[in-house]
């Protein structure tokens, strides 16, 4: 039982740079995955995915799809045109 315990926390170090930026939202999550996975196992890979996941600015909410599967940005468009009575181009 403890050795479960002591290999799920390893686990979860060894990901840290992963939780961080997954966590944070940011724009390059995979980029870091495969970076931490991939070269994790050397400290310096694993420091550099981990000051990736801080330093990466999070993601724009408008290059994220709506569950509509339109562009939030281009939702709020077409809802700010209705109410104001534009007509569309």
């Amino acid at each position: 039982m403890v050795a479960a315990i002591v290999i799920f926390l390893a686990i979860c170090v060894y990901l840290l740079p992963t939780i961080v930026a997954s966590a944070r939202k940011v724009r390059r999550q995979y980029a870091i995955l495969a970076l931490n996975v991939l070269a994790g196992w050397t400290f310096v890979g694993w420091v550099g995915a981990l000051v990736w996941a801080i330093a990466d600015t999070p993601g724009d909410a408008a290059e994220v799809p709506s569950p509509s599967g339109t562009l939030p940005i281009l939702e709020l468009t077409a809802q700010l045109r209705a109410h104001a009575r534009i007509a569309p181009n």
